[in-house]
């Protein structure tokens, strides 16, 4: 990717304006069949423009993968739940996570990040490392937080499970089926069992530390 430089203002509004073209037509037509011109065309930048700002195609590709997971997660991470339980906080950043998880636009980097990463591996470890990662560490962080007298490594498992089973069957179908759309009824009773299969985990792991010698 080109080293990013200083930029106006109006540089800056260039740079979105080809980032927000190219991720339309990548999302659309892929990484191979989308070309530079198409880009360029679209955005209505220039050749020397993209060159310098992103290096060529794989450099404009790597902007666009790294725009759309901060967009998505972003919102995950800088939040913070107001009711400060087990459950309240679960809740809180469940809610955040699986909504953001299954939008259309989550689901189709998914789906472009599965189908380019053979051929870009970087693109993978950056997107866990920036999106699932980082969502796993705040409700780790969160929790920690609570005082549970759990372990680092318990707090940091029970984080991670819970945001891998909230997403379950409802992104399994978001990435499957084209026009899937859950009802919001759908959503909530899914971070409600979650939530509550969690929570009565996370409350028999205190009873098990507590009794230990």
């Amino acid at each position: 990717m080109a080293e990013k430089t200083s930029l106006t203002h109006r540089g800056h509004q260039r740079r979105m304006g080809m980032i927000r073209s190219a991720e339309a037509l990548f999302l659309k037509f892929g990484f191979e069949a989308t070309t530079l011109d198409m880009i360029i065309e679209q955005s209505g930048g220039s050749r020397s423009t993209l060159y310098s700002q992103f290096g060529g195609k794989e450099g404009i590709f790597s902007a666009v993968i790294e725009s759309m997971i901060e967009e998505i997660f972003d919102d995950v991470v800088n939040s913070q739940p107001k009711v400060r339980t087990v459950e309240g906080t679960l809740k809180y950043v469940g809610t955040k996570f699986i909504t953001n998880i299954i939008s259309p636009k989550a689901i189709a980097l998914f789906r472009l990040i599965v189908s380019e990463t053979p051929k870009f591996p970087e693109l993978g470890d950056a997107f866990f490392t920036r999106g699932p990662q980082r969502s796993f560490n705040l409700l780790a962080e969160e929790l920690a937080q609570l005082n549970l007298n759990l372990s680092e490594k318990e707090i940091n498992q029970i984080a991670g499970q819970f945001l891998e089973m909230l997403k379950g069957e409802l992104f399994i179908k978001a990435l499957s089926y084209s026009d899937f759309q859950p009802e919001p009824k759908q959503i909530e009773s899914q971070i409600e069992m979650c939530v509550t299969m969690m929570s009565l985990y996370i409350h028999q792991q205190q009873c098990i530390d507590h009794k230990k010698p």
